[in-house]
């Protein structure tokens, strides 16, 4: 971990906790910075000399910030999302609204009367290239997604690691290790595509990128059907899919046959199937699967909750015991000397025509 930094303007010396913390930050004019944090390690304070600031957190949002006598100094707007999506701040009274580029990077604050009260101008790795304005604003790189502005480190916090923008990579090891990976690595050099606003482990690409994966699925339905001789089918429907997607999602879904009459005793085909997430509530989203079929063949639907989108080539087959299938009085018209041993539930629920009970005498 980070013990010293030496710019030209002095040395920075840095104090850490047993869990990784930073805790103290000693800054070259002598200015004392601490951290206080709470068991979940979400910093809950910071005090630089007389000046503390206190931290209001909803899961991993930032909420509010309070003075040390408890008044609120500033307020956010954030989206009900897991990471941040945040809207405006309200400070001492005055509001402000956040503009962000597609990496989510704040580019510009304005008042509400519309007039630029900031600008910024970053690259991919949080690195400043020009900037404007005097109000204070904590959310500047990737500031949608809740990266929390640290001058003492010239970086910013995410949630449970620091992170400076020179160097690209973190001052602290990563909680989360993970084999052949660097410990201090930042998205593994991927900042124009891939973020990380947890601080363990990088995040989903938020402006379009891929994490791609593949899977194979497979299932079995059945129905019952009466062919043009009155004969009675189970007829078994197979499918099974291969494809990639993104995200993750979980749901149901089902399958339909719209045809007149039976299959054939083996019938099958191919067909595209693809779901859309449109986010609904913060990551969860409804997922409308839509299948392209060959024409008279079948058709699925299905409804799920994630986020993402996936596509898949699925094939079917329709198994069906055409031969063996013997008459049955379920499917039609028929007269009763067709089937003279007709149990005498099933001659009431499906009886014959010119169908006389007074007159028909049940044989066992």
């Amino acid at each position: 971990m980070l013990a010293q930094q030496k710019p030209t303007a002095g040395t920075t010396t840095f104090t850490w906790g047993y869990e990784n913390e930073l805790l103290t930050s000693l800054e070259p004019d002598g200015d004392l910075v601490t951290m206080t944090y709470d068991g979940d390690l979400q910093r809950r304070q910071r005090v630089v000399g007389a000046t503390e600031i206190n931290f209001l957190w909803d899961r991993e949002q930032v909420l509010m910030e309070l003075n040390a006598a408890g008044a609120t100094a500033a307020r956010y707007t954030l989206a009900p999302f897991g990471y941040g999506d945040l809207v405006s701040q309200r400070r001492w009274g005055v509001s402000s609204f956040y503009h962000f580029d597609a990496l989510g990077t704040t580019r510009r604050v304005t008042a509400a009367d519309e007039s630029t009260q900031l600008t910024y101008v970053r690259d991919a790795f949080g690195v400043g290239i020009a900037s404007t304005g005097t109000t204070t604003n904590r959310f500047r790189y990737l500031g949608k997604l809740g990266y929390v502005q640290e001058d003492t480190l010239a970086g910013a916090l995410l949630r449970r690691r620091y992170y400076q923008y020179e160097i690209g990579r973190f001052v602290s090891r990563d909680p989360v290790y993970e084999v052949g990976v660097s410990e201090y690595g930042y998205v593994r050099n991927r900042a124009a595509a891939v973020s990380d606003p947890s601080g363990r482990h990088q995040e989903g690409n938020i402006i379009g990128g891929l994490l791609l994966g593949a899977f194979i699925g497979a299932g079995e339905g059945r129905l019952t059907c009466c062919d043009e001789e009155g004969r009675y089918h189970t007829v078994v429907y197979e499918k099974f899919c291969l494809g990639i997607g993104t995200g993750g999602s979980i749901g149901i879904g089902g399958a339909w046959m719209p045809q007149d009459g039976c299959p054939d005793k083996w019938t099958g085909g191919a067909f595209l199937e693809c779901s859309l997430g449109v986010p609904a509530f913060g990551p969860v989203a409804l997922e409308p699967a839509i299948g392209v079929w060959p024409p008279g063949s079948t058709g699925s639907f299905g409804v799920g909750i994630g986020f993402g989108w996936s596509c898949a080539v699925c094939g079917y087959a329709v198994e069906n015991d055409v031969a063996s299938a013997p008459r049955d009085p379920r499917c039609g018209p028929y007269e009763y000397r067709d089937f003279p041993r007709i149990p005498p539930e099933v001659l009431d629920r499906y009886p014959p025509t010119n169908y006389d009970p007074s007159r028909v005498e049940w044989h066992a």
